[in-house]
């Protein structure tokens, strides 16, 4: 766990899936410490990454940044990246203002995206394009 004045990042594993949750507060000033849990996710061996903005409160650009970079370095390995959305409505219109939420998995809990990391483990297990 990477805790700040203003945010939280915890890292997880659920049914063999690496969860970050992000609390709080993102912004440019944290960008460094969400890369390094990002990455600590990304060094796990599955099919997704799930990053929980459940409980995010506010996010800048540098964020929506990280989040992109983060996609591109998961699909180069081919995993996804599926974000559970905001409760909070601002944060959630938000994301869906600056075109993430369709450019990503969106899910609306952490259930539902690893029932989609799930099905992404049995097309890949099947040997199907994934």
């Amino acid at each position: 766990m990477v805790s700040g004045r203003r945010q939280e990042f915890t890292l997880s594993q659920i049914d063999g899936v690496p969860v970050v949750d992000i609390k709080g507060e993102v912004d440019l000033y944290d960008v460094e410490h969400l890369e390094a849990c990002l990455q600590s996710a990304a060094e796990r061996d599955a099919p997704a990454v799930i990053v929980s903005l459940r409980a995010i409160t506010y996010f800048d650009s540098a964020f929506m940044n990280t989040l992109l970079k983060f996609r591109t370095h998961l699909r180069t390995t081919r995993r996804r990246l599926l974000l559970v959305k905001p409760e909070m409505a601002s944060a959630a219109r938000l994301l869906e203002i600056s075109g993430l939420s369709g450019r990503l998995g969106t899910f609306d809990s952490v259930d539902d995206a690893l029932g989609a990391s799930g099905e992404e483990l049995g097309r890949t297990e099947s040997g199907k394009t994934a």
